[in-house]
């Protein structure tokens, strides 16, 4: 059984992303719960949904990207081995 470890420079750039989109879903909830008007547990539940959704968004486009560069090594390592036989 192998264990796939991504390299840390990618662990990174994918933490980087994830906190970015944070601090900007945070700026624009606190803008509109300020025109709305939400009591307290109303913000901290619609918060917690959007944290929620937010990083099953990223972890989905994580995985989109990293099978599409998987896809491309398959067909260079099968092209490659195609030309030597």
């Amino acid at each position: 059984m192998s264990s796939f470890k991504p390299p840390k420079r990618e662990l990174l750039v994918k933490s980087l992303v994830y906190r970015l989109f944070v601090i900007l879903y945070e700026a624009l909830l606190a803008l509109i719960v300020g025109y709305i008007g939400f009591n307290i547990l109303e913000f901290v539940a619609v918060n917690n949904i959007i944290k929620i959704l937010g990083y099953f968004i990223v972890e989905l486009w994580w995985f989109r990207y990293l099978r599409t560069r998987f896809m491309l090594l398959e067909k260079i390592i099968l092209n490659r081995i195609r030309r030597k036989t």
